[in-house]
């Protein structure tokens, strides 16, 4: 059973269904939700211009983006309203909201940074070699950027390889990987053909939907099932939810 996966292999540095998921799911949580009217995806465009004009940046939309796969849809239009209010000369909410998902922020019983960090910049795609020095990962940066079609939807590939959420710049001083790394599969390693279980949220903008369906297609014995409203391993947040409701009649049947 994989709850909010991600393919091990065959991932895109640049990971764009994250962005458009995250797009996506603004616009969907908007229709969906009573406290909610309007074109979301405008004003969400709106935003990241006023961002970028009164030199605020739309880092901290970004980051508000990654923690919005937590209490999805409400987080999502939580977003919206804060930056409509922005825009109007309130910036209350647009405060509290980006200081909420400030990184190593929680407690590090459930989250600690340097771990993620460890797994990320040894076993993500990045858009460098990492066998490569500092400088020369600095420049492969640069020219990825410069080179990458903009698809990001109102965010600029510059934008997006600058952001915390993404890992690049920690990792541009990671160490190179050496003779004893273990990669997430190794050569050889065949697909298990027991029944498998792969789970998405629907709003998930950290291991998206799509990425599910990528997992599901490397296991011959594998079903996907797409939880509505959800976000990230929904599950265990959500232990009555439709997706923990799947995954107990799966071990049951299995």
């Amino acid at each position: 059973m994989l709850d909010s996966a991600y393919p091990a292999i065959g991932e895109s540095a640049w990971y764009g269904s994250l962005i458009r998921t995250g797009n996506r799911s603004l616009e969907l949580a908007c229709r969906r939700s009573p406290k909610c009217s309007g074109n979301a995806g405008r004003r969400l465009r709106l935003l990241v211009d006023y961002l970028r004009r009164t030199g605020r940046g739309v880092e901290g939309l970004l980051e508000a983006f990654g923690g919005a796969t937590y209490g999805t849809p409400g987080s999502y239009v939580r977003i919206d309203r804060a930056g409509t209010e922005l825009r109007r000369g309130n910036p209350r909410r647009w405060r509290s909201l980006t200081r909420s998902v400030a990184p190593d922020s929680g407690n590090p019983l459930y989250y600690v940074r340097a771990g993620e960090l460890v797994v990320g910049c040894n076993d993500y795609p990045m858009i460098w070699n990492k066998q490569a020095s500092e400088p020369e990962r600095r420049r492969q940066l640069e020219r990825a950027i410069r080179r990458h079609p903009d698809n990001f939807g109102p965010f600029r590939p510059r934008e997006i390889a600058h952001s915390p959420s993404f890992g690049y710049l920690e990792c541009l001083t990671w160490p190179p990987l050496t003779g004893v790394y273990e990669p997430p599969i190794s050569p050889g390693d065949e697909p298990t053909t027991a029944p498998v279980l792969v789970v998405s949220g629907e709003m998930d903008n950290l291991t998206t939907p799509q990425e599910g369906r990528w997992v599901a297609r490397l296991f011959p014995n594998a079903t996907r099932f797409v939880a509505r409203n959800a976000g990230h391993t929904d599950a265990l947040i959500n232990t009555g939810g439709r997706a923990a409701q799947e995954i107990r009649g799966f071990i049951r049947e299995h």
